[in-house]
């Protein structure tokens, strides 16, 4: 029963990641790309769950540890984009990241709990959007296109995968939810283009949020935005969180706080920087895929 309940917290705590990771960063791509970039997602997790749990060896988990400073610099920048009115635009990536360190420092089954309730609010906003905005599809928009950067860029979204196999050792979403979880951007980037044509989605970075503005709930156009970039903001703090608590999970106890407030605080640089999709992309593919991969397989053949 604790296995059952752990799996079930992990898959929906990958569904929130994916659906955080698809409505921020996939929802102006071609529906596609982000459905090639699913499938080379659910591939490489698959890949991940086959490595034995534990710690990596100490040189890659170093590697790992100082590579999330990248995708934490992402989502920071992603979290400053959904608030551009704000006085000050260190403010809410400033938040996100005190926050999700705050989180982090938790045991286990406490991240993992709060990450679950993160999901809940989510993914009810993310499917309220989808939902209404189904009749103001046109199907003459949603012709295939395909991008090899979209489809990369959809790929990275497999990290939240590996972060999870590392700060959970042992956990393993069913089947069910990892199929779900990877082809969520998929289907975020269809209605989103169903809406506002592909062109016009792609010169758009935020552009669920925009198609957030004009959804109708009860024959009016309401203010919904604003509850949505709170939800993905939420759903964005317990991204960085569990990326965090992964990182503890390679760090000794004793600098664990002092290393991954470094993190933060490069992240919180690195936010205003504009990196190009493929440095996360093949970084993760290489940092937190590969590396212990090709490890296992040196030690296996040693032994």
């Amino acid at each position: 029963m604790r296995e059952e309940s752990l799996n079930r917290s992990g898959g929906m705590w990958l569904v929130s990641f994916c659906v955080t990771a698809g409505a921020a960063l996939c929802g102006h791509m071609s529906w596609l790309s982000a459905l090639a970039g699913g499938i080379g997602a659910i591939l490489l997790y698959e890949l991940r769950l086959k490595l034995p749990a534990g710690k990596a060896p100490g040189l890659i988990a170093a590697v790992q540890v100082l590579w999330l400073a990248v995708p934490l610099a992402v989502f920071a920048g992603v979290a400053r984009d959904l608030f551009q009115d704000a006085s000050n635009e260190i403010y809410v990536p400033l938040v996100v990241l005190a926050l999700s360190w705050l989180l982090a420092r938790h045991p286990r089954d406490g991240v993992l709990a709060c990450c679950v309730i993160v999901a809940y609010f989510l993914l009810a906003a993310v499917a309220v959007v989808c939902v209404f905005s189904l009749p103001g599809v046109q199907w003459r928009w949603l012709s295939p296109s395909f991008d090899w950067m979209e489809a990369l860029t959809a790929l990275a979204i497999a990290g939240g995968g590996m972060a999870l196999s590392t700060a959970v050792p042992g956990v393993k979403p069913g089947r069910a939810w990892r199929w779900i979880a990877f082809l969520c951007p998929a289907a975020i980037a269809a209605v989103v283009a169903g809406n506002l044509s592909s062109p016009l989605a792609a010169r758009q970075a935020g552009a669920f949020y925009t198609l957030s503005r004009s959804i109708s709930l009860f024959g009016v156009v309401e203010r919904f935005e604003a509850l949505v970039a709170s939800c993905l903001t939420l759903g964005l703090c317990g991204a960085c969180a569990l990326l965090l608590h992964a990182g503890r999970k390679l760090i000794p106890a004793k600098g664990r706080d002092g290393v991954t407030a470094f993190l933060c605080f490069a992240a919180l640089g690195g936010s205003f920087l504009r990196i190009s999709p493929l440095i996360p992309v093949l970084g993760t593919i290489l940092v937190w895929a590969l590396l212990p991969q090709i490890k296992s397989k040196k030690d296996e053949k040693s032994s």
